[in-house]
């Protein structure tokens, strides 16, 4: 499951929060649809669940945001990853590299 909880925003060369006090969770197996406007916090959003948003790209969280318990904060995005809990190429649709495991590749 992935959970968010009062989720807010900003990054430091904003003016305006980019997400503001975001509630809601996705079961395992739900298909959600991102769909939005340039600019509106897609990516960021999908940054998010992966952890590469605070961890890598800067910008002020507040609220939790949780991956099959486990709160992003706490964890580094290839964490993640590495326990099977989330695959950044799901998310992100990165082009596939040689150099990841196969388990990663499908």
């Amino acid at each position: 499951m992935i959970k968010f909880s009062n989720v807010s925003l900003i990054y430091p060369t904003s003016t305006k929060t980019i997400l503001e006090d975001l509630s809601f969770s996705i079961v395992e197996g739900e298909l959600v649809l991102v769909i939005g406007s340039t600019g509106t916090g897609k990516t960021s959003l999908l940054q998010l669940i992966n952890g590469l948003v605070p961890h890598h790209t800067g910008g002020i969280l507040a609220g939790d945001i949780t991956v099959d318990g486990i709160s992003t904060k706490l964890v580094r995005p290839g964490e993640l990853a590495l326990l099977g809990k989330i695959q950044l190429k799901d998310l992100l649709l990165t082009p596939l590299k040689k150099s990841w495991p196969l388990e990663w590749r499908r």
